[in-house]
């Protein structure tokens, strides 16, 4: 007997959200890497509530991160990467792209070093999408969410040759995290690496709580911030 597969829907609606999903430009599993730009972009609008990018070299937040996959593997980020599923990057809605970002997962204490080259999430209390192997190393590709402390580091190089780094940064279980980085990337920052690794109980940080579903629809802008 075969079993019925069930589909998981990522894809948005254009009528709710304004904007049109990205074309998938590229099939296969060895996505090319950079190809972007470096953006920041205009204000914009989605689901009637306003972002503003910037960059913030204070930026230190706890909140919940979701992550999204297979829907958009191959299509454009919003910087006019292309998105790889297989690869630990993210989307926020107004960092600088592409940027580092070290995301510290508050159940287990595991944290890494994404690189985030796209736009989103969009729902309330959310404030990190990562990819499906940022979700798969700390812990969230099957309960969809996590509370997660998200801490700006810089803007990132941008011929994207960095997986290397970015899976070595990876701390399991770790719950005291200092940062290093490797001489041959540190000159691509172009600010200081913020040092905010201490304990969480000793800082006051905001954190924001949803009782909201696991997203199944996440909007693609790069059509509309492309311009800017």
């Amino acid at each position: 007997m075969q079993r019925k597969k069930i589909a998981r829907k990522e894809y948005f609606s254009s009528k709710e959200y304004g904007v049109k999903p990205s074309e998938r430009v590229y099939y296969g599993r060895n996505i090319p890497k950079g190809g972007g730009y470096h953006m920041v972009g205009k204000p914009y609008n989605i689901r009637g509530i306003w972002y503003k990018p910037h960059e913030d070299l204070n930026y230190d937040k706890i909140g919940m991160a979701s992550w999204y996959g297979e829907s958009f593997h191959g299509r454009l980020t919003a910087n006019g990467e292309i998105y790889d599923k297989n690869y630990p990057s993210a989307a926020h809605p107004t960092f600088p792209l592409p940027s580092y970002a070290r995301v510290t997962s508050l159940e287990t204490g595991s944290s890494l070093i994404v690189r985030v080259n796209d736009r989103g999430p969009y729902y309330r209390g959310r404030i990190i999408d990562l990819s499906h192997k940022a979700a798969e190393l700390l812990s969230i590709q099957n309960k969809g969410v996590g509370m997660m402390r998200v801490t700006y580091l810089g803007k990132a190089r941008l011929d994207g040759k960095d997986k290397k780094f970015l899976l070595s940064s990876f701390k399991k279980n770790n719950g005291s995290i200092k940062l290093s980085l490797p001489k041959e990337l540190s000159h691509h920052f172009n600010v200081g690496l913020p040092n905010k690794f201490s304990s969480l109980a000793a800082n006051n940080f905001p954190i924001l709580v949803t009782n909201a579903p696991i997203p199944l629809k996440r909007p693609d802008i790069s059509q509309n911030l492309s311009k800017y």
